[in-house]
């Protein structure tokens, strides 16, 4: 009798052991974007914030400035009809992607010690695993020296600018998924013509895309559009007179309204970006290039974009740039995207 109780409780164990191998979890994703002035008055940072539950697990942190064509690689369009209306000469780059060039002016002008790139990754090491409420709690202290691995000056101002991204954060959609294997990628895209340029981050769960956020930037007059934060300062200097560096998304309303006025659009800007995002959601990178192989691509029907092509073009390049990141154990995941821009 007791070898039959043994035995069952054993296949008990058993069943309960293969039931929680096979269970799977639910992804609450959330996406948010922002831009903060995190860094002196001739940049912005564009930083992007990925959430488990109320937990940072992943930031894309990167800065865009105006310098020298002859030091910096420019953003794409930067020899188009984008470059026009920087100053002569210069170029809106991104830091990250010219590590090399902005560490070596750090060392020469500031006798830095670390790349730009060194600095930013300890900031976002320190950043993974807190809460909104731990950063406000940080960023109370009167010295901010949490961060040993950072030697940039303002590494204050960063923090502030992922505790901007955390604040961004909005729901999407919930995923179910067997494993967690989180991937987070980025690119800079000339996805819609000559004049612009799109900044698309990718979070993908394995090799399926769970989340997008897709933005682009572009200038325009600063009576009809909110520049980037510092536009009225050093790094507003640098664009052509009467004009400021916008983000499309942010400026939905202004820039859906010349859709309209100019191209009898029937959508607003961020409706179509919605369906575009949705339609790439849970795809895979073979998925996203069969479907760019068809001659007539129009497999998005709620994008009224005419380059609807050219923003998967976009995502496909950012899902190739994914990086696998830190694996990490949780209890229950809850994923959350945030993003912003800050000077």
């Amino acid at each position: 009798m007791v070898k039959k109780i043994v035995g069952l409780i054993m296949a008990f164990a058993i069943v309960a052991i293969i039931a929680g191998c096979s269970k799977t979890t639910e992804l609450d994703i959330r996406v948010g974007r922002a831009r903060y002035a995190a860094h002196g008055k001739k940049s912005f940072a564009d930083v992007v914030v990925v959430l488990d539950g109320d937990k940072i697990l992943a930031v894309s942190l990167d800065e865009y400035q105006i310098g020298s064509e002859e030091t910096f690689k420019g953003v794409p369009n930067s020899d188009s009809d984008f470059g026009k209306d920087i100053a002569e000469g210069n170029v809106l780059y991104s830091k990250l992607e010219n590590d090399e060039a902005y560490s070596k002016n750090m060392k020469d002008k500031g006798n830095a010690t670390k790349k730009l790139s060194e600095s930013y990754e300890a900031i976002v090491k320190w950043a993974e695993g807190k809460t909104k409420a731990d950063l406000e709690d940080a960023l109370k202290e009167e010295e901010f020296n949490a961060i040993s691995g950072s030697t940039l000056v303002d590494t204050k101002g960063y923090v502030e600018a992922i505790l901007e991204a955390v604040k961004k954060a909005k729901s999407l959609a919930k995923v179910k998924v067997d494993k967690v294997d989180i991937k987070l990628g980025r690119v800079r895209y000339a996805a819609h013509g000559t004049k612009s340029f799109a900044d698309v981050v990718t979070v993908l769960n394995g090799n399926k895309v769970i989340a997008v956020s897709l933005d682009e930037y572009q200038i325009g007059s600063a009576e009809t559009f909110k520049g980037v934060p510092n536009s009225d300062s050093d790094f507003g200097k640098n664009i052509a007179e009467g004009n400021v560096l916008y983000s499309k998304l942010e400026n939905d309303e202004a820039y859906s309204k010349n859709m309209k006025d100019k191209g009898n659009a029937t959508k607003k800007l961020s409706e179509s970006y919605e369906a575009i995002v949705k339609w790439a959601e849970g795809k895979t990178k073979a998925d996203l290039e069969d479907a760019l192989k068809e001659e007539e691509f129009n497999a998005i029907s709620g994008s009224t974009l005419v380059d609807t092509k050219g923003y998967v073009e976009a995502i496909l390049e950012a899902v190739k740039k994914a990086k696998s990141l830190a694996k990490v154990k949780v209890d229950k995941v809850d994923i959350k995207l945030g993003r912003v821009r800050y000077a």
